[in-house]
């Protein structure tokens, strides 16, 4: 009866295998990030002094609102450059959302700090747009910043003068700004071409500048590429609670200053990427801002909308990332706090694998960091059942403790994500567990499984057909997953399998 059984499992599996590529077929996301194709594209940087419009622009290129963009004409918005691929007719390129240029400023001060980022950019762009503010002219920040910009571009890229805000509110002329336009020329960049970032003036005139500087810095690119095919990129968003140490552990693996650090609440407002390669493997980092709840109380909308902006740009980050790294404190004694445990079942529910980096490490002793990270753990295991083996690990992303292991731990979780199990490896499954179970109070219920098959992956998805007429018990189904689990290496990813009972779709 039993090889009368297994034949039966081997010869419906196959078939049923075969019906769920042709009529579901395998779950496979798009990748938004850049391929090889979007890397030869020319890179455009917008750079010039704090709410002249840059993320406005940026934004309008784009066709997003990836850039947050606020009137806080005492503050600056953008304090790490944000990049995207924009469009403007027929031309696509690279374009890169910069923060108020102030490089007089003293260097221990944010805006100082976010200027050093910026500069290190610069050192691969091609066109650099200086933009200035058309209703106030030019102004003394506006010589400084052009005077710092050609001794750090060094005639590596090409410098261009946009003047925004200059919408045209009479049919004649540009009100209000013609004197502006004349006394930027004496910037030295030659005559401005007028645009309005809001409404989209003056674009015509902005492609014809660029189209010419544009094209030859593409076929520079395109001749230096080197061949070979698109490979996925790992899509990591790194999350958590302000001041644990996000931005420090996504600078530390990119091995450069990419985000704003410091001991300053809230330094990281827009969502940063930036990409890097591990054996071979491209990565692209998502580093959110601190995980916190709107300031519905706040005097000004202002500070409300830079909170909500930053929210929604970390969620939308979770919702495309392939792997969380949540990052928590050691220093909070080892207590997860029900923010941060909502934040991973956020992400578990998303169906994608979680690490938790349990940081700073460095500020306690050596027997206070191991009941940290064991406490932690035991947190972890209790309070999400549902992914069984999620990896924690503790480490310090300022000294660089501990981080070595989180790149292959992001590897191994992808490709466990990623996995498709062959038919007859499930069907070998299925007769081992039920040479397991014979003798046990679940041999019967085992032997009711008849066959099952992955429906689809990310995360990996299984359908289990039982037969019978009462319901199939819930530790039984508990018993499968976690056999499932366990033989195909799925430890650290969230699973999900389906019991079918016969009839059922």
């Amino acid at each position: 009866m039993l090889s009368r059984w297994r034949a039966l499992v081997q010869k419906t599996g196959k078939q049923l295998e075969m019906s769920a590529q042709a009529n579901l077929g395998w779950v496979k996301h798009a990748s938004s990030s850049a391929t090889v194709a979007e890397e030869t594209l020319p890179v455009v940087a917008i750079v010039g002094a704090p709410n002249v419009g840059k993320s406005r622009l940026f934004n309008r290129l784009t066709r997003d609102r990836k850039a947050i963009v606020a009137n806080t004409p005492e503050s600056h918005v953008t304090r790490d450059y944000q990049e995207g691929v924009a469009s403007l007719a027929d031309m696509r390129f690279r374009v890169v959302d910069t923060s108020g240029l102030e490089p007089l400023m003293a260097p221990e001060r944010i805006p100082a700090r976010a200027t050093q980022i910026t500069a290190a950019r610069l050192s691969d762009v091609d066109v650099a747009l200086m933009m200035i503010d058309a209703r106030a002219g030019v102004i003394p920040a506006d010589q400084e910043i052009t005077r710092w910009l050609r001794a750090k571009t060094e005639d590596t890229c090409a410098l261009l003068l946009v003047a925004n805000k200059a919408e045209r509110r009479r049919k004649d002329a540009t009100a209000g700004v013609e004197d502006a336009l004349i006394q930027a020329t004496t910037l030295g960049l030659g005559p401005p071409v007028a645009i309005s970032a809001e409404t989209g003036e003056g674009l015509v005139d902005l492609y014809a500048a660029l189209q010419p500087l544009l094209d030859a810095a593409s076929s520079r690119r395109k001749a230096a590429a080197a061949t070979g095919a698109s490979i996925e990129a790992i899509k990591v968003v790194i999350l958590g609670l302000s001041n644990v140490g996000k931005s420090t552990l996504a600078n530390h693996l990119l091995n450069k200053q990419r985000s704003l650090t410091g001991p300053e609440p809230h330094l990281t407002r827009d969502t940063v990427r930036d990409r890097l390669t591990f054996e071979g493997q491209a990565i692209e980092l998502a580093d959110t801002a601190g995980w916190v709840k709107p300031a519905l109380k706040e005097e000004t909308l202002d500070p409300l909308r830079l909170t909500q902006g930053s929210m929604s740009q970390a969620r939308s980050a979770v919702n495309m990332a392939h792997v969380g790294v949540l990052v928590v404190s050691a220093d909070h004694h080892g207590q997860l706090t029900r923010r941060e445990v909502n934040l991973a079942a956020t992400v578990i529910a998303e169906g994608r694998p979680l690490i938790v980096a349990i940081n700073k490490l460095d500020l306690l002793k050596e027997g206070a960091r191991k009941q940290v990270i064991k406490s932690i753990n035991e947190q972890v295991e209790s309070k999400m059942p549902e992914i069984s083996g999620l990896p924690c690990i503790g480490m310090s992303a300022l000294k660089g403790t501990g981080t070595p292991a989180l790149l292959p731990t992001v590897v191994r979780l992808y490709n466990n994500w990623n996995q498709k199990v062959a038919t007859y490896k499930l069907n070998k499954w299925l007769i081992e567990l039920i040479d397991k179970t014979r003798g046990s109070g679940t041999a019967a219920q085992a032997l009711r499984i008849r066959y099952a098959i992955q429906t689809h992956q990310r995360p990996p998805t299984f359908a289990v057909h039982v037969g019978g007429k009462t319901e199939f018990p819930n530790n039984c189904a508990k018993m499968v997953r976690n056999s499932l689990r366990e033989t195909f290496g799925l430890q650290g990813v969230p699973l999900r399998v389906y019991v079918r009972m016969k009839g059922q779709k």
